[in-house]
């Protein structure tokens, strides 16, 4: 690999690694109800109740984020990064890996190497395979 290529490889990296790190911050920054709320209200005289409200997994606070399928079934590229199987490998691919390693979405669709786990291994195997220009 030339130094050129390499060069491009490590700013797509930086740059991909950047948006990730904006998201996670930019979701817990507008929308609050991600994080856990604790108030205490009097319900009847004399008796005090705690409510604890946990945080859920949806996008907004409003409703759980879609799935894009199981990762079973026939899907060859998927080890290659295709984890929308439609037979390109691109950035609607890096977008279900985003969603799933964020957790916004609970699918393991881009678990590329089959290990049970969305983690930088599979955004390796996709960023190796993106944007590849297949020859005729």
């Amino acid at each position: 690999m030339s130094n050129k290529a390499l060069t491009i490889s490590t700013i797509l990296l930086v740059l991909i690694l950047s948006t990730i790190f904006f998201w996670q911050t930019t979701n817990r920054f507008l929308y609050p109800s991600r994080a856990q709320v604790t108030s205490t209200t009097t319900l009847t005289p004399g008796v005090v109740t705690q409510v604890t409200i946990a945080p859920t997994k949806t996008t907004g606070g409003l409703s759980p984020v879609p799935t894009t399928g199981s990762n079973t079934g026939n899907c060859p590229l998927r080890s290659q990064g295709d984890f929308n199987c439609n037979g390109v490998i691109d950035l609607v691919d890096f977008n279900v890996f985003r969603i799933e390693y964020t957790g916004q979405s609970l699918t393991k669709d881009s678990d590329s190497n089959a290990d049970g786990k969305v983690d930088l291994i599979d955004f390796d195997n996709w960023r190796k395979n993106a944007f590849l220009l297949k020859s005729a």
